[in-house]
């Protein structure tokens, strides 16, 4: 029975570390492992799932008490901590809306804005709650106070904490690497908090930044790209002073002689916006994000310091965080339709903006996203947030294995 345990535990530890190397859960915790049997793996691996070791140990434990004739007996199994580390991408998406420690709010520093009646109590519901609400009342001073901040909520188009917790969701996301190791070409700072803001739709996250920016702006749209965004500027945008013009975003030579002309004809505070899809919509074409920012920078130390502004925004529909971070490679701004896979689901119509807290122009332009969002009247409905967020709980499990599916289907038409 010991022999059958332990090659349980092996091929459970090998297959803990394969999987923990795609979708790695990097968490405190307590595990118990047979040192002679993966000890080496473990180390390496250390977001080995601590429920599959706990339970073999357990069956390991009972069979080694049988056979000792011993109540307890741990031989060469050590408890061990496993190293402290960053949370994961796959945790926090599969805490989406939920705490991640027990008796805890999963955004402590917001949970006063966003859940303070439910972020308070021991037991916390395992599905955030849908706050429907469009207005709230006033204190008798007639001013919205808030003992956290001075600013209470006023109106659902403002304010709502449902919509709330999935901005704040999607944002922790986007700066979290899907690989330590894999990082990008920028730092990965999981104190930063970027703005992210939720539209009614994709399309409407689309509009939203790009009347952000100012104006006179000039968008380079990839020579692939979803339908929509051309049938946008040319039956809606070009008509308010909206230009734009496309490029193979694969020819970096040509990416650099559009981004050189549109700058030099934009003079003053106007904008040029270079639209990255990556993949593409529908010929699913990857763009190298990392070397196209670095390139944006590289026009932009050419230029007089009195000309406009020149961003990068990645459509990352197609290739989701934890998959794709844009903003960890150089990107200003990444959108999402989450409609797609974010929500996965068909039933719920969402989009996502997020500005990177790296850039200049992120940071600046962050405010006036959110600006533009809330007088324009274009936030996500609460119904809509809240079967993103249960989206965002399964994302990392649809992901694993749409991309195990997906090998399978390349591996076999080679």
């Amino acid at each position: 029975e010991r022999h059958n345990v332990e090659s349980t535990m092996r091929l459970a530890a090998a297959t803990g570390a394969a999987l923990c190397r795609a979708f790695p859960v990097h968490r405190p915790a307590y595990v118990t492992t047979s040192r002679a049997a993966f000890s080496s793996t473990a180390h390496e691996d250390p977001g080995m799932c601590g429920l599959a070791a706990h339970t073999l140990r357990s069956r390991l434990d009972a069979s080694q008490a049988t056979a000792r004739g011993s109540s307890t007996y741990y031989g060469d199994e050590e408890l061990f901590p496993l190293p402290m580390r960053s949370i994961s991408p796959s945790t926090v998406l599969s805490h989406a809306g939920l705490p991640l420690t027990h008796g805890k709010s999963s955004f402590d520093d917001d949970s006063a804005n966003v859940n303070t009646s439910i972020s308070s109590r021991r037991n916390i519901p395992l599905s955030p709650p849908l706050h429907l609400a469009t207005t709230y009342s006033r204190p008798a001073s007639g001013k919205y106070d808030d003992a956290v901040d001075g600013k209470g909520q006023i109106y659902g188009r403002t304010d709502n904490a449902t919509r709330e917790i999935l901005e704040q969701t999607v944002g922790k996301v986007e700066l979290m690497p899907y690989r330590r190791d894999l990082s990008g070409s920028c730092r990965s700072d999981s104190t930063s908090q970027p703005e992210t803001v939720a539209c009614s739709s994709g399309m409407a996250a689309i509009s939203t930044l790009l009347l952000s920016h100012p104006a006179p702006v000039e968008i380079i749209l990839p020579a692939d790209v979803y339908h929509g965004v051309p049938t946008l500027l040319h039956t809606v945008l070009q008509h308010h002073g909206m230009k734009f013009t496309s490029v193979c975003m694969n020819d970096l030579g040509k990416v650099e002689k559009a981004l050189r002309k549109a700058a030099s004809s934009n003079e003053g505070a106007g904008s040029v916006v270079l639209w990255i899809e990556s993949p593409s919509n529908p010929l699913l074409n990857v763009a190298d994000v990392p070397s196209i920012a670095a390139l944006i920078e590289s026009v932009k130390s050419d230029l007089p310091s009195s000309s406009g502004n020149i961003s990068a925004v990645v459509d990352s529909t197609l290739f989701p965080p934890p998959l794709s971070t844009p903003l960890l490679s150089g990107a200003d701004f990444v959108v999402h339709s989450a409609t797609k896979y974010l929500g996965g689901h068909s039933d719920a119509l969402l989009g996502l903006i997020t500005a990177s807290p790296y850039t200049k122009i992120g940071r600046e332009l962050g405010q006036r996203i959110r600006q533009v969002q809330q007088v324009t009247g274009c936030q996500a409905s609460p119904f809509d947030s809240w079967l993103v967020l249960r989206g965002l709980r399964t994302l990392h499990v649809r992901l694993e294995r749409q991309c195990k599916t997906a090998l399978r289907v390349a591996n076999y038409l080679s």
